[in-house]
């Protein structure tokens, strides 16, 4: 059923708009589109950078205690922020191990190997080009151009599969037990609190897992990260 109340505010604003951009020409719709584009990649520059140095904080970090700095960090307070900068920093993860070791059969590291191919056909030192800021924003821009965080996402996705398959070459599944040589053994309180720990890994190990689509992995990544952060917070106290 329409709403007429609404439809006569729908009119006001559209008139004002009419009015307010009266005449407006093709070239300046291709301006605001052009400056809405670059706009988009400047955003997604930055929030790689956000991840980059994320990943270059680390090491100050006690071992275990980094996504508790990240919240705090960003001053996250239900999980939301929380979740975009994991997104970000695993983002910028893969991307720095395609500016480390290219892989020119996905988009990244095709325009990896493009950047670094110099005058001379030499590739330059990665000091050089990471020294500054600058610099690494500079490579970022070519490399996201034209991307959005979804093409992002799937531009990574064939290097994801290349190093879910070579994983899986260097750590083939362990012999299966028959069933009649199975010992059944009582766990402990501590050993069954951790058993399911055991199995999440053994499926984020498997093809089915590697065959998910990259949203949907991620989803079940922040929802492990979301539960964890609140176990965490309920460990201590609620802080």
């Amino acid at each position: 059923m329409k709403n007429p109340q609404l439809e006569r505010q729908l009119t006001v604003v559209e008139t004002s708009l009419q009015q307010r951009f009266k005449g407006i020409s093709p070239a300046e719709l291709c301006a605001a589109f052009a400056d809405t584009e670059r706009k988009r990649a400047d955003w997604l520059v930055s929030a790689v950078m956000f991840g980059l140095k994320c990943v270059a904080a680390k090491p100050q970090v006690k071992r275990g205690d980094f996504m508790d700095f990240i919240a705090k960090a960003i001053k996250d307070k239900d999980g939301r922020s929380l979740r975009s900068a994991r997104r970000y920093i695993g983002l910028a993860g893969k991307i720095m191990a395609q500016v480390a070791m290219p892989d020119a059969t996905n988009e990244i590291g095709a325009r990896v190997v493009e950047y670094f191919k110099g005058a001379n056909g030499k590739k330059p030192k990665f000091e050089r080009v990471l020294s500054t800021e600058e610099g690494i924003r500079e490579i970022l821009k070519f490399l996201l151009e034209g991307l959005s965080l979804h093409g992002l996402t799937k531009a990574l996705q064939g290097a994801d599969a290349r190093a879910a398959l070579e994983e899986k070459c260097a750590n083939p599944p362990p012999r299966e037990i028959p069933e009649e040589e199975v010992e059944v053994v009582q766990l402990s309180f501590e050993e069954e609190l951790f058993e399911p720990i055991g199995k999440i890994q053994k499926l984020i190990n498997t093809d089915s897992f590697a065959g998910l689509p990259k949203d949907k992995a991620l989803e079940f990544a922040d929802a492990l990260i979301a539960e964890g952060t609140a176990l965490k917070r309920k460990i201590n106290g609620g802080k």
